[in-house]
């Protein structure tokens, strides 16, 4: 499993070989305030930015 900052980093790789902000977004189709929010910290990546990253999002459980 990976850690939301990995999730980050993931996005920021992405962002390095797209060139920039606008065009990584549009390939994901949300905007750019959404991607900002996103890279930050603010809010989650939802289903969209997941599957640009062929991710998806899983909960569990472990032993106390």
């Amino acid at each position: 499993m990976l850690t939301a900052s990995e999730v980050r980093w993931l996005i920021r790789v992405q962002l390095r070989r797209r060139g920039d902000h606008a065009a990584l977004a549009r390939s994901w189709g949300v905007s750019t305030g959404t991607l900002a929010d996103v890279l930050s910290g603010r809010r989650p990546p939802g289903g969209r930015i997941l599957e640009g990253l062929d991710l998806r999002r899983v909960a569990g459980y472990v032993r106390r």
